[in-house]
């Protein structure tokens, strides 16, 4: 038998005999050209790739192999709690009972939310931050005297109405300034809104806004500096 017919029939018996071929090949399908390709199993084509996102963001993996944003999980309350439904007033009350007990530093939005056994959620519906719960908190103190104004008081029996409820409690008095003056510059206004309304209520009084300001401005002066409010001039009302 010649060389080219040795060759011949040792190919064709590994092509008849797979034991032989894997004897002298042990893995056939890689080193021969006319081998089918191994196909991939179900479960990897259908594995997605991991995503290296932040699980916050991280969703499903899309045709082209992107990750799609999935949208924040909202702010709930606790399983096994129906959603509460809050008024203004009632995170207000809230609010000023854990100042009263923790002070600045310690009253937080998530305490808060937990005294009135709901989501963190509920309250910011109302409030953009803490800073503008506190503020809406300490001026709601004043709201009586506003009301008296508007019904017509004389302006003394609201100044002495006014430094009562300042001097009450002295230090929320303080920073109910301090809370609208914080993050602005100079030449902005820093009068807490509840003050202007006074201010205001007493400028249709006296008929003139400087003489108001005037007043209110040595009002301010004395309770700040602990002396009496009588001792302040009460100017004459307009008519």
């Amino acid at each position: 038998m010649s060389q080219q017919d040795d060759f011949a029939e040792n190919n064709r018996e590994a092509m008849t005999n797979p034991t032989a071929d894997r004897a002298t090949n042990p893995n056939p399908q890689v080193n021969r050209l006319d081998a089918t390709p191994t196909q991939p199993s179900e479960d990897r084509m259908d594995a997605a790739p991991e995503s290296n996102l932040r699980p916050d963001i991280a969703g499903a993996i899309g045709p082209s192999g992107v990750a799609t944003p999935r949208p924040a999980a909202s702010v709930a309350a606790p399983a096994g709690r129906a959603p509460t439904h809050l008024s203004r007033e009632q995170i207000l009350d809230a609010t000023a009972a854990c100042l009263a007990e923790m002070g600045y530093d310690g009253t937080t939005i998530r305490r808060i939310a937990k005294r009135l056994d709901c989501a963190v959620g509920s309250i910011y519906r109302y409030f953009d931050d803490k800073r503008a719960l506190l503020a809406a908190v300490v001026q709601r103190r004043f709201e009586p005297v506003i009301e008296r104004i508007e019904q017509g008081a004389p302006i003394d029996s609201a100044a002495d109405y006014y430094a009562l409820i300042a001097g009450e409690q002295s230090e929320l008095y303080r920073l109910m300034f301090w809370l609208a003056s914080v993050g602005k510059d100079q030449k902005a206004n820093t009068v807490p809104p509840a003050i202007r309304s006074i201010i205001e209520g007493w400028t249709k009084q006296i008929g003139d806004a400087r003489v108001a300001e005037s007043y209110w401005s040595q009002l301010h002066g004395a309770i700040m500096l602990g002396r009496r409010v009588d001792s302040v001039p009460v100017p004459s009302v307009n008519g």
